[in-house]
């Protein structure tokens, strides 16, 4: 007994449809979530600006910090986004650009992809806090699969070297084709 439905293709661009949605759905809610993490650290910084200014004694150094690595995936074509907290635990107001190293990859290779951060300038009091947006476009240049290595600093505040690791992902049809010949 057969009966009326759907054809194969039409499934598959019933799920790309799903597929495509889902991750709208995400990258919505993950700016969301930074945005959401920027005025909450701004209501903070609102909050601590009495107690920074109150507290004139000199700041202690930097405790030493566990390294964390900031993973960075996109497709080809496509932005990857992270986000960073960044402190100001000097005595002095900082007004100061993200710098990053070159990219390297596990043989030496070095990379050159577009990064951008918001904000472009960061300035801080002694004490406050800010959350930053690095947005890394992932282009052809990047081999699949193959993690690209740099350092993002903050030269005017001490202890503030991330690891970041950038990895362009294969496409989903690409991922396929090379699963099957395998």
């Amino acid at each position: 007994m057969s009966s009326p439905g759907l054809t194969a293709s039409e499934v598959a661009d019933a799920w790309v449809e799903v597929a495509q949605a889902g991750l709208r759905f995400w990258g919505r809610l993950g700016r969301l979530a930074f945005e959401s993490a920027s005025a909450i650290v701004a209501e903070r910084r609102t909050e601590a600006a009495p107690a920074a200014v109150a507290a004139a004694a000199p700041v202690e150094a930097p405790a030493p910090q566990v390294e964390h690595t900031i993973l960075v995936e996109a497709e080809a074509g496509q932005s990857g986004r992270a986000v960073f907290l960044v402190e100001n635990r000097t005595p002095e107001r900082v007004s100061v650009s993200v710098e990053v190293s070159p990219f390297v990859d596990g043989k030496g290779r070095e990379v050159s992809p577009q990064i951008a951060f918001r904000p472009d300038v960061i300035t801080l009091d002694p004490g406050e806090q800010t959350v930053v947006e690095a947005a890394v476009a992932v282009d052809q240049t990047l081999r699949s699969g193959v993690r690209y290595r740099a350092d993002m600093s903050v030269p005017a505040l001490p202890g503030t070297t991330i690891p970041i690791v950038v990895r362009r992902r294969a496409k989903k049809r690409q991922a396929k084709a090379e699963s099957k010949a395998a």
